[in-house]
């Protein structure tokens, strides 16, 4: 909303809606609930509502509008038939398309000899998520969608946008430096107590009323630190206070959740074990569940 800055969200989970052009409606991509472009907005009533962002599909138009090119777009919409990733690489690598625009899906190990040109879009974006791994994924990702250009024997140059350009991930992704990103992550995964230096362990309460999902992770997190005290022969066990997950809510159910770091795993594994035992051993009225994992790919 260009009045009040309200953005739509999913009625089911915490998180804002996507437009899709081809079917002109807001999708959430977390449970695939719908609903049409509304016409005003939802907080203010004010008709200034409209699409914002830069989407693939924003891109596209934009590309179509300045050049005279053929484009093919490569991301989550286009993709969703049966056999369309195969159809739009080997449309775009028998040379019949110009420019080829998509999501990170186009970045890791496609051979286009003769791609001279790859561009990429707010390449600081990732630096904001909650993970510990933001910077070496935007170091990842840099580094592969950068070897895209110039694989045969004509040149390749990539340009790339941020609002963040001082950032070391991108610096060292600039020059290809492996080592010296290195260096520069390591120090910080140190002082932060971050793998490799710790394991984590992250736990998770969700269930359809928060008022009940908070009680249950208050009790978990209190005896989880007498578990530590009295039980555990690892005293070095941090456990962090119960807080909302980033993703608060996912399909009408809300998740908060406790964060465990130690240096060894096994100690993580058995006091984790104590816990399920501990949630699942009382007889619950509710419907809260617990999951847990280890080093968790994800963190959100």
């Amino acid at each position: 909303c260009r009045t009040c800055g309200n953005s739509v969200a999913c009625n089911h989970c915490n998180i804002s809606m996507t437009y899709h052009l081809n079917s002109n409606r807001l999708i959430c991509h977390y449970c695939g609930y719908t609903i049409p472009i509304p016409t005003s907005c939802p907080g203010c009533n004010s008709k200034s509502i409209r699409s914002f962002g830069t989407g693939t599909q924003k891109v596209e138009d934009e590309i179509i509008k300045h050049f005279h090119a053929t484009v093919i777009r490569m991301d989550m919409d286009t993709t969703s038939r049966k056999n369309a990733h195969e159809y739009i690489l080997d449309k775009f690598r028998d040379e019949k398309i110009d420019i080829m625009i998509g999501t990170q899906m186009i970045a890791k190990g496609h051979d286009f000899p003769r791609v001279t040109l790859v561009g990429v879009l707010a390449a600081d974006a990732l630096l904001s998520s909650a993970d510990f791994r933001a910077t070496e994924r935007t170091f990842q990702l840099l580094t592969q969608v950068s070897g895209r250009a110039g694989r045969a024997h004509l040149p390749g140059r990539v340009v790339v946008q941020s609002y963040n350009i001082d950032h070391y991930s991108i610096l060292h992704a600039q020059k290809h430096d492996y080592v010296s990103f290195y260096m520069d992550e390591i120090i910080l995964r140190e002082k932060l107590k971050y793998p490799p230096f710790y394991h984590f362990g992250v736990v998770v309460v969700s269930g359809g009323l928060e008022v009940n999902v908070e009680l249950a992770v208050n009790e978990l997190f209190i005896s989880c630190v007498q578990f530590v005290k009295e039980y555990t022969e690892d005293k070095e066990i941090l456990v962090s206070n119960p807080m909302k997950a980033p993703l608060s809510k996912i399909k009408d159910r809300y998740r908060w959740r406790l964060i465990l770091k130690s240096k060894n795993k096994e100690s993580l594994v058995e006091l984790m074990t104590k816990m399920s035992d501990n949630f699942y051993g009382k007889a619950k009225k509710t419907d809260e569940e617990l999951s847990m994992d280890i080093n968790p790919f994800n963190m959100l």
